[in-house]
């Protein structure tokens, strides 16, 4: 287990999920990690990386880099949603206003809210976002002597 959080301090959220791609293809270098599966919650940094979306020209250098280090290492990219992966979206809100790295190698480095998280996060209970809207049509209906009648409908 290796976790890590630190601030970027970059100006676009593409730029920052690109560097965390390319900074997670570092470590798990180092660390010799195999068998890699990135989740992101970028869906279009999973597609640009995946080839079905043009690179944007502020991230080409980083980009380069990422897909050379993806085939060397044979890694895989996966989209989840931020609620599919709570423990990242809390690692990343942790480094927001960090000015050096913390780095967790074990589970007991943990603070006691990753641990949660974490535990949580085995017993595979989903987590489920529901948005509702509701659409009000006005239907305005005119009769033969003129007469307008309004009606909704929902």
């Amino acid at each position: 287990m290796y976790a890590q959080a630190k601030g970027i301090g970059l100006d676009t959220n593409i730029e920052a999920q690109a560097t965390t791609i390319q900074e997670t293809l570092k470590i798990s270098y180092r660390k010799r990690f195999q068998n890699l599966l990135i989740e992101t919650d970028s869906l279009s940094l999973k597609n640009i990386i995946q080839m079905t979306q043009r690179i944007p020209w502020e991230i080409g250098e980083i980009m380069e880099d990422i897909m050379k280090e993806m085939r060397t290492q044979k890694a895989k990219i996966k989209h989840i949603s931020r609620e599919g992966n709570p423990i990242a979206d809390y690692l990343a809100n942790l480094a927001i206003n960090q000015t050096d790295i913390q780095e967790f190698n074990e589970f007991a480095e943990l603070p006691i809210a990753d641990k949660h998280i974490i535990n949580l996060d085995k017993t595979q209970i989903s987590s489920i976002r529901i948005r509702t809207w509701q659409i009000i049509y006005n239907v305005r209906h005119i009769d033969k002597q003129g007469r307008g009648a309004s009606k909704q409908f929902t």
